[in-house]
């Protein structure tokens, strides 16, 4: 990916300096832009095949899978006060609960299906989700087309959010909530019709219970701290 960034620019800046006619400018933007589209549905694509492979993360066996599954197999919330560290799994996770309705027959069963699942939220909503989000948020910020798809390619590349694109906890969904509030408030400060602004407001303001309720360090985010 940092290769892929790198080349891009170097790419960008050579079509803008070397192409002197308006024309050819516009054929080059348009291919650096199908170009860097094309490395975005990659990155989703693969994550979603890599979610065919179990990950092995701790993490979801203490409580990010295993709440979803007590929750269906004993049909009540009483997991909860028996086992307090579920509380961690009850905002993005619920997401997750409808692999487990689909594959729970029984004790035992649709563990690896219900997990797979799990992967493919993270991949395709959470990760494709913070692409959408980093590309509209450059956009709104009058980035143009080519720069707006670099920084969607950016976010995909982040270390700390690489690795997990598609594990089955809930680092990249909180992530994808959070800024997604901070995205409808942009657009609610942006719009100028007042019924309009107080619907963008509330979305933004579930979308910031919803993170605050799924991990509490993003406390940070909803208070800008």
């Amino acid at each position: 990916f940092p290769v892929t960034i790198g080349g891009c620019i170097i790419l960008g800046f050579g079509c803008f300096f070397f192409d002197q006619k308006k024309y050819r400018w516009q054929r080059s933007e348009s291919l650096v832009a199908h170009f860097l589209l094309g490395i975005l549905l990659l990155s989703i694509v693969l994550r979603g095949i890599e979610g065919f492979l179990l990950s092995r993360h701790g993490d979801a066996f203490i409580c990010y899978l295993t709440a979803n599954r007590k929750l269906v197999s004993t049909g009540g919330s009483q997991i909860f006060l028996d086992h307090p560290i579920y509380f961690l799994s009850s905002s993005w996770e619920y997401l997750y609960l409808w692999g487990d309705v689909f594959f729970f027959h029984g004790a035992h069963t649709g563990l690896a299906e219900s997990q797979r699942f799990a992967q493919w939220c993270s991949a395709f909503i959470a990760h494709a989700g913070l692409i959408a989000i980093a590309y509209q948020f450059a956009r709104l910020l009058r980035a143009n087309r080519i720069w707006a798809l670099l920084s969607a390619v950016s976010v995909s590349s982040v270390p700390v959010l690489r690795w997990m694109q598609n594990l089955p906890k809930n680092d990249c969904g909180i992530a994808f909530w959070g800024l997604g509030a901070c995205l409808l408030l942009e657009l609610a400060v942006q719009s100028e019709e007042k019924a309009q602004k107080r619907k963008i407001f509330f979305a933004a303001g579930v979308l910031f219970g919803l993170t605050v309720i799924g991990k509490i360090a993003a406390i940070s985010i909803v208070t800008g701290k």
